[in-house]
């Protein structure tokens, strides 16, 4: 029997925790899912779904997955390789009929596996230009033809082109669409009758509205199509969405195999000092305990999942708000307390070697010098202490040597990034920074992308300036 008094004082700290995120002003409203072996659902809810007038959030309230989706995207296809009806070596272009797929010459095929790990080379359909623009929409259908960026498997870069290749590969081989297809054989298996896609009409009415920062408030973000791309739609409560997670956790329910079985069929890394990262999510160690987790973003709709196989726990973080600070911070500090971790281990004293060698600009890649990019990653030292920072959101993190290696750190907080190694070319010289074995950040000595800040008041310009113009026409 459980202690009624135990869970009583947990579900209070986490209601706290849940208050306290709030208060800082990161979202208007929130709700955790808590899904653990042999209990039942827990949901801890704060906050506000709608403003003016308010309306709270409770268990009923709909929030927008968005990147979460991939998880049926994921089932679907290992299903149909555990059934034997395709391999993690399948070529994409001899399964996917509707879609014209071009690669240079001699590189080899673009594999199932390839599109499942992020590194297939396709690159994405909407550059940085257009997700800084909140007008421009995700594009929602595939283009007939597509013509592969760089040679596969050579590195990692998040693509939803991928996935949705992957839905339209499921949707090609049981000849239905695949929001169907995932209601019927994912969704109801569960008893998760009300989850749906964005794409279905009418929209629910619990459904949350988006918010977005303004003059110290909210205001409602501008509304995405309703026809979002099947693999980023699906709508669900804070019970719903932890259920779905837990359920790959257990062999027999979503997948015959275990889910770290299929992990580790199909992973890679850029380094063996780096965790080995897997299909859908990403693999990191927070206190001693493995974790796989993924993040989801749509225009003012914020969530993440946790999933711990060794304590068969799921976590499940849905906000209304546009914020990153579930994965860094949030999301950690639950974990921890469902755990019982005491928090972060202490830190070792830094190293003083490396640490001028290590110092510097590292960037994201781009696909043209015009494009612009994510804001520049920034490593300095400061006395005895190395530290990361990026203009993305004004914070400093300090590295922690790990182990023997001078090149090698991680970060005492957070589970975004748990692992740092500083790459270096053959003379051996600091080349670039690579985080948890799939984010690889060129180094630079000047900044050679468009800083952050310029770019959004290019944008809020350009928008004056175009204002200006209909204002005259008319």
């Amino acid at each position: 029997m459980l202690d009624t008094v135990a869970v009583s004082q947990g579900r209070t700290a986490l209601q706290e925790l849940l208050d306290g995120f709030l208060a800082d002003a990161a979202v208007p409203g929130a709700a955790l899912g808590i899904a653990r072996a042999g209990q039942p659902v827990e949901v801890v809810c704060a906050g506000n779904a709608r403003l003016g007038p308010r309306q709270s959030v409770t268990p009923e309230t709909r929030f927008r997955l968005a990147s979460l989706t991939k998880q049926v995207v994921a089932v679907a296809v290992l299903r149909m390789i555990e059934r034997g009806e395709l391999a993690l070596d399948t070529p994409v272009a001899s399964r996917v009929r509707s879609v014209r797929l071009r690669q240079s010459r001699g590189a080899q095929p673009i594999t199932v596996a390839h599109l499942l790990l992020h590194v297939s080379g396709l690159g994405d359909l909407a550059t940085w230009r257009q997700l800084l623009d909140d007008d421009v929409q995700l594009p929602l259908d595939i283009p007939p033809r597509l013509r592969a960026r760089r040679a596969p498997g050579l590195r990692w870069d998040y693509c939803n082109l991928g996935y949705a290749l992957l839905a339209r590969l499921v949707e090609e081989h049981t000849e239905r669409s695949f929001d169907e297809y995932v209601a019927d054989t994912i969704l109801d298996s569960l008893g998760l009758t009300g989850m749906s896609f964005a794409s279905a009409a009418p929209l629910p009415a619990e459904l949350a509205n988006a918010y977005e920062p303004h003059d110290e408030g909210w205001r409602c973000f501008p509304s995405p199509a309703p026809e979002l791309p099947a693999a980023a739609g699906l709508l669900a409560t804070p019970s719903e969405a932890v259920r779905l997670g837990a359920a790959m956790l257990e062999p027999g329910r979503l997948l015959e195999r275990p889910l770290g079985e299929h992990l580790g069929s199909a992973t890679f890394t850029v380094d063996d000092r780096l965790p080995r990262q897997c299909p859908f999510l990403i693999r990191v160690e927070l206190d001693g305990h493995e974790v796989f987790w993924h993040d989801g973003f749509d225009g003012g709709f914020s969530s993440a999942l946790y999933l711990v196989p060794e304590a068969g726990l799921a976590l499940a973080v849905l906000t209304n708000g546009p914020t990153c600070k579930i994965e860094e911070e949030f999301g950690p500090r639950v974990l921890r307390a469902l755990l019982g971790s005491d928090g972060p281990h202490a830190a070792p004293a830094m190293r003083r070697a490396p640490q001028r060698c290590l110092c510097g600009r590292y960037r994201y890649p781009a696909v043209s010098p015009l494009e612009p990019r994510p804001p520049d990653v920034v490593v300095i030292a400061a006395g005895d202490d190395l530290w990361l920072s990026s203009e993305f959101d004004d914070r400093r993190i300090r590295l922690v040597p790990e182990g023997e290696d001078p090149l090698l750190f991680r970060m005492p907080e957070g589970a975004c990034a748990r692992r740092v190694l500083f790459v270096t070319d053959r003379p051996g010289v600091v080349s670039g920074l690579c985080m948890d074995g799939f984010v690889v950040l060129a180094r630079r000595r000047f900044s050679t992308a468009v800083p952050w800040r310029v770019q959004q008041a290019l944008r809020d310009a350009a928008a004056r300036t175009v204002g200006l113009v209909r204002k005259g026409r008319g």
